[in-house]
């Protein structure tokens, strides 16, 4: 059987299990199979990194128990791995060969520029990496699709290239479409179906974190009197404000339509204190830099701007888990302090 014919037998293979498979993991693995059915390299992996709404996922094939175990714990980021494909030969527009001397910017830094030149790496070193980079149309990076130990031995052709980056698109549309599903459209932050699912990871580990509760006050009053255009654009606002002042380790979503969360997974009191400072500073800042642009977005008379923007306000509180409660119960805690606590 020809590289083509293989390869679109193995892609078609993969798609059918995706269609039967019913947990996004178990798709992973699917198209990782897949890979390693062409016959062009034994051993595949998927990783979604962990700052991606879906979270820290890895589909493997021909990748040990202890190998996966590994990249769990010490996988790294979109950066790290962008770094990476600077520092290799792209063999097909976005599949990259990463020879095993692109270790550390360190390293590379100290060596002549033709010691990492492709045509010196003829042959495959057992630490050598083929690597594609799984870009998503609406959030960027959210993870890559690694390869090694080729069949034959040496580094991959531009065929054999371009047959790997059809499984990496493969794996790029199955992650819009579960990325979509749990992202707030308005805001563009996580959603309801996301939080649920990062709270039950959450509870499965028992990793300690701490949250922050947000609450824009009174936004149905705002609604009634000057309209649903001016209502979403306040919201659109903070999802804006929580993207550029939320710390790259955590993660914001849209609970409900006037509430927010952010996640960091770190429980200490004064981390989660400096992050709300910050969200406060940011927050008061609404009606200088935001008020003419919502108004006029929404279509309103800038004669109303002083009366509108007064009426809008945000309650914020915060909580942390270190070794037991359920993360619901934390976001119950969280909200109470909000409630409570003055608005900003």
């Amino acid at each position: 059987m020809d590289l083509d014919a293989q390869a679109l037998r193995a892609l078609l293979q993969a798609q059918n299990r995706i269609t039967a498979a019913t947990d996004l993991t178990e798709k992973l693995n699917a198209i990782a199979d897949g890979v390693v059915a062409t016959g062009i390299f034994r051993r595949a992996l998927i990783q979604v990194y962990g700052t991606a709404p879906l979270g820290h996922l890895i589909g493997a094939a021909g990748v040990t128990a202890a190998e996966i175990q590994w990249v769990a714990t010490h996988g790294h980021g979109a950066k790290y791995y962008r770094d990476l494909t600077a520092r290799g030969q792209e063999l097909s527009p976005g599949a990259f060969f990463i020879p095993h001397t692109a270790v550390s910017k360190e390293e590379m830094a100290n060596m002549l520029a033709s010691h990492h030149e492709v045509s010196d790496f003829e042959q495959w070193h057992p630490d050598d990496m083929f690597l594609v980079l799984l870009d998503s149309r609406t959030t960027g990076p959210v993870g890559n699709l690694t390869c090694d130990d080729p069949n034959s031995g040496s580094v991959p052709v531009a065929a054999e290239a371009e047959v790997i980056r059809l499984f990496a698109a493969e794996v790029t549309s199955l992650l819009e479409v579960e990325l979509l599903r749990r992202t707030d459209s308005l805001t563009g932050l996580g959603n309801d179906i996301w939080v649920d699912e990062a709270f039950a990871r959450l509870d499965s580990s028992q990793a300690p974190f701490s949250l922050v509760y947000l609450l824009i006050k009174d936004l149905d009053n705002v609604h009634q009197r000057l309209g649903r255009r001016f209502r979403d654009q306040v919201v659109k606002s903070m999802g804006r404000i929580l993207r550029q002042a939320v710390p790259r380790e955590a993660w914001c979503a849209r609970l409900h339509g006037d509430e927010f969360v952010v996640v960091v997974d770190d429980p200490e009191p004064a981390r989660t204190e400096y992050i709300r400072q910050h969200l406060v500073r940011e927050l008061s800042r609404w009606n200088d830099s935001e008020r003419v642009p919502a108004l006029t977005a929404a279509g309103l008379n800038e004669s109303l701007k002083n009366d509108p923007m007064s009426a809008i306000r945000v309650s914020i509180g915060s909580a942390s888990r270190w070794d037991e409660g359920s993360a619901h119960d934390v976001l119950a805690r969280a909200e109470t302090a909000a409630r409570k606590g003055p608005a900003v």
